[in-house]
């Protein structure tokens, strides 16, 4: 009797079922997006009532195509739309900019060491110097493929309109005969991404004027790292200065300005060495060194950092470098060396714990981690991981955050 009602029980309960599922509406209002757009933030939704945990977002993308806003044009590994980072995000022939938009092919010239061509195209592509004689509003970027190029002079850059010369995987090396690696005048807004300077003879780069970037870029086994002669707008993002002989970064020129962020400088210098590794000279230079890794340079009984004034440094790593910066330097949220003989805000003096002698990055039980200046927060690391982690917590030092 009792499996008989049971049975009985189950059936109405089914029937139902069937009568529900038939009763859902079919309409055109809850089967489609409700954005015409195309925008891909729409969700499906589940229809319990028990807390909406069955909401399921839809994905905005699976290929870079679809994503179709300037600033956020590659399709990210979560797919979601998200600005470019590397110039291969941009396809294999693209450019991606500082800003994180891709450049429009059109505006792209093409260079390789043995180029000979002089539409410097894709398929033919021209040499460097013949690049940087065309550039012009409309062909304002230099692609390098990703080859050895050496050189034997100074190539100097005086573009009437802003340029960027990018060149992931690209090495300029050798500048034997030159005085310098660089030099653009004061007309100049020079960009350079993705290239490694290498061996060259005294300064890898210098700004003799205008503006500088360097982004994603890295300075090595040169005499000198960088210099700016003249008045110069300097910014260095993600970018590396390694295993040069004497200093990475002099600036004498106090109507200058220097921003240095998520970047590294490790391995520097020699064991006899009279100079900083970073110096600035004069008083009114103005800017800030953040999020930066300063490590294992060897200039002997030298400041890691040198500075005529006041100048901010936070939120940075100085470890193991024959000295702490300059009494001077205004240093905050910072790991510094013992015997900072400056002002003390928030500083500490630890061993960061980076992964090993060659990585710099932080291991997950870093006792720097979290302890940065929650009020100066640059949105991502060196590689481009968000930060802080977690979201509203403080910023790890250094060049890197950890997830």
């Amino acid at each position: 009797m009792v499996t008989a009602r049971a049975a009985v029980l189950a059936t109405v309960m089914l029937l139902g079922g069937c009568e529900l599922i038939a009763d859902i509406p079919t309409s055109s209002a809850s089967a489609q997006s409700d954005d015409a757009g195309g925008n891909g933030d729409d969700v499906i939704t589940g229809d319990d009532a028990g807390g909406g945990d069955d909401a399921m977002p839809m994905p905005e993308c699976t290929v870079n195509p679809d994503c179709t806003t300037a600033a956020k044009p590659t399709c990210g590994a979560d797919h979601v739309c998200r600005a470019c980072q590397i110039d291969t995000d941009c396809g294999v022939n693209g450019v991606c900019m500082v800003d994180g938009t891709c450049a429009a092919a059109a505006r792209i010239m093409y260079v390789s060491p043995t180029g000979t061509g002089t539409t410097c195209s894709t398929a033919v592509p021209c040499a460097l110097d013949q690049a940087v004689a065309q550039i012009a509003a409309n062909r304002d970027v230099i692609k390098l493929a990703p080859l050895l190029y050496d050189r034997t002079a100074t190539l100097a850059i005086a573009p009437a309109v802003p340029v960027v010369i990018a060149g992931e995987g690209a090495t300029i090396r050798n500048m034997v005969a030159a005085m310098f690696g660089f030099t653009w005048t004061t007309t100049g807004d020079v960009t350079f991404t993705g290239i490694t300077f290498d061996h060259n003879a005294k300064f890898g780069s210098e700004c003799m004027g205008g503006k500088l970037t360097l982004a994603r870029v890295t300075m090595k086994s040169s005499l000198l790292g960088f210099f700016a002669a003249n008045p110069c707008d300097v910014t260095a993002e993600r970018t590396v200065w390694t295993g040069n002989s004497l200093y990475s970064i002099s600036i004498p020129d106090g109507t200058s300005t220097l921003h240095v962020r998520n970047s590294l400088f490790a391995n520097n210098g020699t064991t006899d060495g009279t100079i900083a590794e970073i110096i600035l000279q004069d008083a009114a230079l103005t800017g800030a060194i953040e999020n930066t890794t300063i490590a294992n340079n060897l200039s002997n009984g030298q400041p890691s950092i040198s500075c005529a004034g006041a100048f901010p440094i936070r939120n940075v790593i100085s470890f193991g470098n024959a000295m702490p910066p300059t009494a001077a330097c205004t240093v905050s949220y910072s790991d510094v060396e013992a015997g900072f003989a400056g002002t003390n805000t928030n500083n500490v003096t630890l061993n960061p714990l980076f992964v090993s002698a060659t990585d710099y990055h932080l291991q997950p039980t870093s006792p720097v981690r979290g302890i940065g200046d929650p009020t100066n927060v640059l949105p991502l690391d060196i590689d481009f991981q968000p930060r802080p982690q977690p979201a509203g917590s403080a910023p790890d030092l250094g060049y890197d955050e950890v997830p």
